[in-house]
């Protein structure tokens, strides 16, 4: 025996389909029926288009004027509604950054459209997309980020990044978020800065930010999603850090994470931050404070020379050296203060390479 799916279409037929099928059918005048039903012009046209609900009133005078019961017309909108809300999902999830969640191995993704909605909802821990819409939707509507010709789709792709950080950030066992602790921890994070390869500052930095509360997870960024870090302060009270490591360079790298560091820190009342690149994200006064913050962990000012002639090699190593941070730190601060252009000095970066879920240091050669 061969079992047989029941067929869904991926569209939603509203009564006033059928509504004007009767119309034909019986030869009647559709403003006889509008007044039969005690709608005026505009409201029967909203009921033809589906977007008037037929309640128990308007379903007897249907019945009345064109036929049907009253539990007809009842179930006709009730069907109405659900394929409404199943068409809205799978619109949800044509939006989503499908390809870049399977290959990142987020989830799997079914080849039946229906189940890829209940895969999505899944993912997310949500029972229906009124759930993402209250979660993930409205959060992100407050953030001040933009979408551009590169990304023009972000909200769906960058709430996919955040959920795939909040389930690396399960089981985190820091307990609640310690504001005066972390401010305590930074000069010894800085001191991370130093150290090459992230598969050994890296097991070291989540050991310090665990003992205040934060977890620090890497969650490269799928398609469609713009973000460097984000940052915020979950309803069990830890706070996480994710970071895409976007460049897959130390200067980005730490300079994001002082970043997002400034956010919690700073404006730990808000619920939400996201930072990718100026060219794409809107700057305010929150980002402005959130970028001194990190730049001034990095190179404080009182460390920083006087003049803005270009310096050599030898000067970025002394001055790296002096500072206690990495040559491609003071690389990527002299080239944002304008003094070096972005194309200079760059191989004193240290350069990252993907290893599954984290980083490690690209070897020369």
């Amino acid at each position: 025996m061969i079992a047989t799916q029941e067929f869904m279409p991926r569209w939603a037929s509203s009564p006033g389909d059928t509504i004007s099928d009767l119309i034909t059918s019986k030869n009647v005048e559709s403003d006889d029926v509008a007044k039969a039903c005690g709608l005026d012009s505009e409201e029967f046209a909203r009921l033809i288009q589906g977007a008037l609900p037929i309640d128990g009133a308007l379903a007897q005078s249907l019945s009345t004027c064109l036929g049907g019961s009253v539990s007809f017309w009842l179930r006709r909108e009730d069907r109405f509604r659900e394929m409404l809300a199943t068409v809205e999902a799978d619109q949800w999830v044509q939006s989503l950054p499908l390809k870049s969640m399977k290959k990142l191995q987020w989830m799997d993704v079914p080849r039946d459209w229906r189940d890829q909605i209940a895969a999505c909802l899944d993912f997310f821990g949500m029972d229906n997309l009124d759930g993402w819409r209250a979660t993930y939707s409205a959060q992100l509507q407050n953030v001040r980020f933009r979408t551009s010709a590169r990304f023009p789709n972000q909200l769906p792709a960058v709430s996919a990044w955040l959920r795939a950080g909040e389930i690396s950030h399960k089981g985190f066992a820091g307990g609640t978020f310690e504001p005066s602790s972390f401010w305590e921890a930074l000069p010894k994070i800085r001191e991370l800065t130093r150290i090459p390869d992230p598969e050994d500052f890296l097991p070291q930095l989540n050991a310090i930010a665990l003992e205040c509360g934060v977890s620090c997870v890497i969650v490269p960024a799928p398609d469609g999603c713009a973000a460097s870090g984000a940052s915020r302060v979950l309803p069990d009270g830890s706070a996480i850090i994710q970071l895409s490591g976007r460049y897959l360079a130390d200067d980005h790298f730490w300079f994001t994470f002082f970043h997002e560091a400034g956010h919690l820190l700073l404006h730990g009342d808000k619920a939400i931050h996201v930072d990718g690149d100026p060219a794409e994200f809107e700057t305010n006064e929150s980002e402005s404070e959130a970028n001194t913050f990190a730049a001034d962990i990095l190179w404080p000012i009182e460390d920083r020379p006087a003049g803005r002639s270009k310096p050599s090699k030898r000067t970025i190593l002394r001055m790296a050296s002096e500072t206690g941070t990495s040559p491609g730190i003071i690389v990527g601060q002299l080239q944002s203060s304008g003094i070096l252009d972005h194309s200079e000095c760059n191989y004193l970066k240290r350069r990252y390479v993907r290893t599954g879920s984290t980083l490690t240091l690209k070897r020369k050669g």
